[in-house]
């Protein structure tokens, strides 16, 4: 019974082995057969439930099988890579690639840009400088960290030499 379906299985295969157009066709085909859960695999596993005699018999039979499956995969495949026209193929490894993105801008420095955006087309001066006081909380407050003693301190002109005037926005970058 098993000698029967070995032989159906390479008629089988012959015929899906020349329909393979491409290697991943053909990828597919080895799987279906010769995968784990292949049908000729499951023929070879099925071997341990066999007397000793039929062994002797399917044994040869389903190992001549697979290998006459996988020397027709190898010839199959050669076939395949000679028939691509490897000329368009070919790549210029002389020209310089695509240069890959790395990271992004941070949101608070996309809200800033906005925000200095926005007050520069109102005909401020975007000026790079000391702009807020920070302090530390007292100790025993609910929340840790800093608060901004006043939201924007001015300074006079002696004090700060980023200054440039009445409509001025101090930006840190």
């Amino acid at each position: 019974m098993l000698t029967k379906k070995i032989g159906e299985l390479k008629a089988e295969f012959s015929s899906e082995i020349k329909k393979a157009a491409d290697e991943r066709e053909l990828f597919d085909v080895k799987v279906k057969y010769l995968g784990r859960k292949g049908k000729l695999t499951e023929i070879l596993k099925s071997l341990k439930n066999l007397s000793e005699s039929e062994r002797k018999v399917v044994g040869p039979l389903a190992n001549e099988a697979r290998f006459e499956i996988e020397k027709a995969i190898t010839t199959r495949k050669k076939e395949i890579s000679e028939k691509i026209d490897w000329e368009k193929e070919k790549i210029d490894i002389t020209l310089p690639g695509k240069k890959q993105e790395l990271g992004h801008l941070s949101p608070i420095t996309l809200v800033r840009r906005d925000i200095e955006n926005i007050f520069s087309t109102m005909g401020f001066e975007i000026a790079d400088g000391p702009e807020f006081e920070f302090s530390q909380r007292p100790p025993g407050t609910r929340y840790a960290g800093y608060f901004l003693d006043q939201v924007a301190k001015r300074k006079t002109s002696l004090e700060n030499p980023y200054f440039s005037g009445a409509n001025t926005i101090y930006g840190k970058t």
